[in-house]
């Protein structure tokens, strides 16, 4: 059953104020416990983390605050259990709001806390979370990776709850990649534990998925059945993120089922919470949604200024979202691509401006015309008056559909924009997670040559000579060969296999010499990669050019990048 919008919105006030209610008495009761006298640091500590976790779905922003306190006192009283619980409060905070990197920063400090004390419900609690990060920047492989970890941590540990809510970030992630009946597979057992474990925030999070699942299905009735739920639970557990969320999806589903007017006005809803609860990602998702609204109204005005503050505050979340920048030959190729971009940008408002002042010209010339001719011909003929007065109009209608037609144009040419810029980055983090796992090495093999160093120094004893051997073999290990070059071939599909192609006679090791020169790796990181000395690693190179029939002058780098 579908309710009427008056209905509608009665029945979301209603449930909002309740929502209020209930939430109320748990922050106030914190707060008033953080303003009592004679408290001490521990307990004060407690208070702050435990209301920096309650403001997560109320008010990010001050989950942050609190979180930051927590973090401070923490850092006074070296508990470490209490600093990578508030590094998580304020991570998740700021991923509540829509600010990927710092959300990812704090995040990751978390997580190697965790890993250093050696609790394993933290680490999954950690691994979901950054997760999340990576789903929403549409790196799925990578999140669906944390997703598992997570999921294999939870299920060691018997926690129900967890792996629960994990399933339903997992069948997120397979319904963005279409895989509809193994997400619901996921979501019909995520909803099984959370029934079971009367858990509401959870089974709140299923259905909003359920809902979106449907939608994709083009089920519309089922999936504004599932959504409604959702909407009603996160109001009642005042979970104003989700809320947020749940208005979005329910106008996306209104919007695909033909009701532009209700949709429309669920999107100014979900504008409206996004803003109260301080995110930008669901401001973001409700602009999108207005703006197609108004689009599928033919009001292009009204689209254009959504698709507008949508494009702004995309860019300036583009712009917080740089998060594994290392290289700084990276940071200039960014710098060039958005001088090249804000040409273009320039370069075409010109000419829109220039096309703009050439229809001014002729719409006043054809005006200066028809009023001289109006002059002249004033005791005409009344059927060359009609004449003239039907070629107004038709030129008007002319008009009219050229901007129309012009505005169809800007916004195919923005949506193309938006999506080459979803690809640079996509592309960009790939990059860097492929420069991270070659760091990886380097710091690797120098610890190990580094410890080799220390126990050739020491006695020539027995067990002393048994470590040497072992790092002996540790330094020529293949094993992370194996994630790097897949990785490599991810960023360089065919790399290999055209190198191997063009010069049969290389060995396996210059060909992952080749790979390392290719990342422009100098020549003492792939020394250190390889295991070996600099010198060999010089000697290895000379023998690269003689094999590929190199000049001495030639870039052996230049001419590796030109085969790939």
């Amino acid at each position: 059953m579908v309710l009427k919008p008056a209905h509608t919105a009665l029945f979301l006030l209603l449930l909002f104020c309740a929502g209020a209610i209930l939430a109320s008495p748990k922050t106030d009761s914190l707060e008033t416990a953080l303003k009592r006298e004679g408290i001490s640091a521990e307990q004060r500590l407690e208070t702050l983390s435990a209301l920096g976790y309650s403001y997560w779905t109320i008010d990010p922003t001050k989950s942050v605050r609190y979180g930051r306190e927590g973090l401070a006192l923490a850092n006074e009283l070296g508990n470490r259990e209490k600093q990578a619980y508030n590094y998580r409060v304020i991570g998740v905070a700021f991923w509540a709001i829509g600010d990927y990197q710092p959300a990812l920063d704090h995040m990751l400090k978390s997580l190697d806390i965790y890993q250093e004390i050696k609790n394993e419900i933290g680490i999954g609690n950690m691994l979901l979370n950054i997760g999340l990060v990576y789903s929403e920047q549409l790196s799925y492989t990578v999140a669906k990776n944390y997703y598992r970890r997570a999921l294999q941590l939870y299920e060691r540990s018997d926690e129900d709850g967890r792996k629960a809510t994990t399933l339903t970030k997992l069948a997120s992630v397979l319904m963005e990649e279409d895989s509809l009946a193994l997400a619901q597979k996921y979501l019909n057992e995520s909803i099984d534990i959370h029934r079971k474990n009367n858990f509401r925030y959870g089974l709140a999070e299923a259905y909003n998925r359920y809902g979106v699942l449907y939608c994709k299905k083009k089920d519309y009735n089922a999936s504004l059945d599932y959504l409604y739920r959702s909407r009603d639970l996160s109001i009642s557990i005042a979970d104003h993120e989700g809320i947020a969320k749940c208005l979005n999806d329910i106008g996306i589903t209104l919007l695909a089922s033909g009701n532009h007017a209700e949709a429309t006005a669920y999107f100014t809803k979900a504008l409206q919470a996004s803003w109260d609860v301080g995110s930008k990602k669901w401001r973001l998702m409700a602009y999108q949604g207005l703006a197609d609204a108004a689009r599928k109204e033919n009001n292009f005005k009204v689209a254009i200024h959504y698709l507008e503050q949508h494009r702004a505050l995309r860019d300036s979340m583009l712009n917080e979202q740089k998060i594994l920048a290392i290289a700084d030959l990276q940071k200039e190729f960014e710098n060039r691509e958005q001088k090249r971009i804000l040409e273009l940008s320039e370069l075409r408002l010109r000419n829109l401006q220039e096309e703009s002042r050439r229809r001014t010209v002729t719409f006043w010339s054809i005006v200066a015309l028809l009023l001289l001719t109006l002059i002249i011909l004033a005791l005409g003929i009344h059927n060359q008056r009609l004449r003239r007065k039907t070629a107004e109009r038709d030129k008007e209608r002319e008009l009219e559909a050229m901007r129309v037609e012009d505005v169809r144009r800007e916004m195919e040419v923005e949506k193309i924009r938006l999506r080459e810029k979803e690809l640079k980055i996509e592309l960009e983090l790939k990059h860097k997670e492929l420069t991270s796992y070659a760091l990886n090495f380097v710091k690797k093999n120098e610890f190990i040559t580094g410890l080799k160093n220390d126990l050739a120094s020491a006695k020539s004893d027995p067990a002393v000579l048994t470590v040497r051997k072992k790092l002996q073999l540790s330094a020529h290990a293949d094993r992370d060969w194996e994630n790097f070059r897949l990785q490599f071939e991810n960023i360089h599909e065919g790399f290999l296999e055209k190198i191997k192609a063009l010069h049969p006679e290389l060995s396996q090791t210059e060909l992952r010499h080749c790979s390392l020169i290719r990342m422009n790796m100098n020549i003492k990181e792939c020394a250190s990669v390889l295991g070996i000395s600099p010198e060999s690693a010089k000697t290895s190179r000379y023998r690269l050019r003689r094999k590929m029939n190199l000049d001495e002058k030639a870039s052996l780098y230049d001419y590796l990048t030109s085969v790939n």
